[in-house]
């Protein structure tokens, strides 16, 4: 007597991604709020990048519909640096963005 072959449900295939985001030592994504120039200038930073940080640049601007302008790349510490328009909290959309990237972040 032969058992029928089994078939397991095939997981959906990984996006492998040319960054990698590490979280930090609590586990937490490694995006920071700064107030800059007297509480005037809002910024959002992303630490902790390796590989194509110009990868993942295009693509936070693409997810939060932002201007070129609004986010840079600081290629000496390697981190992103987004400025927050008055009606746009950009962690929030940054956190979302990167947490639905699970196959590029650090588990």
């Amino acid at each position: 007597m032969t058992t029928p072959p089994t078939t397991e449900p095939s997981a959906p295939p990984l996006r492998t991604e040319p960054y990698h985001v590490s979280r930090t030592p609590s586990l937490q994504l490694p995006i920071y709020l700064l107030a800059k120039r007297g509480g005037n200038l809002h910024q959002t930073r992303v630490k902790k990048i390796e590989g194509d940080i110009s990868a993942l640049r295009n693509q936070l601007q693409q997810a939060l519909e932002i201007d070129e302008a609004d986010i840079k790349i600081n290629q000496l510490t390697r981190h992103i640096i987004i400025k927050v328009r008055t009606n746009m909290h950009a962690s929030g959309g940054v956190s979302y963005m990167l947490f639905g990237l699970r196959w590029a972040i650090g588990q």
